[in-house]
């Protein structure tokens, strides 16, 4: 059995800062939409909140991959379940 750290401490409102045994993190964005800077590059990361379902992509940093469609695709959903939700 492998043991791992991991811990956030809320900054100020949209703003976490993540330690863990790879390092220090910070996450900016609110319930969603995050974007993460970290030793291992600059992530976009969204979801719909409860759902379980969620898209990561890298924007920069260590082997940045091009952007997929995947994500674009994700973005229209939880755009679509935002608007009905205010709705």
């Amino acid at each position: 059995m492998t043991w791992n750290f991991r811990k956030r401490i809320k900054i100020a409102p949209g703003v976490h800062l993540n330690l863990s045994k790879g390092g220090l993190s910070t996450s900016i964005g609110p319930k969603g939409a995050k974007v993460t800077f970290g030793r291992n590059g600059t992530y976009f990361n969204n979801s719909i909140p409860g759902t379980g379902l969620y898209a990561r992509e890298k924007l920069s940093g260590r082997n940045k991959s091009s952007y997929s469609g995947c994500t674009m695709v994700f973005l229209a959903i939880l755009l679509m379940v935002v608007a009905f939700v205010l709705n």
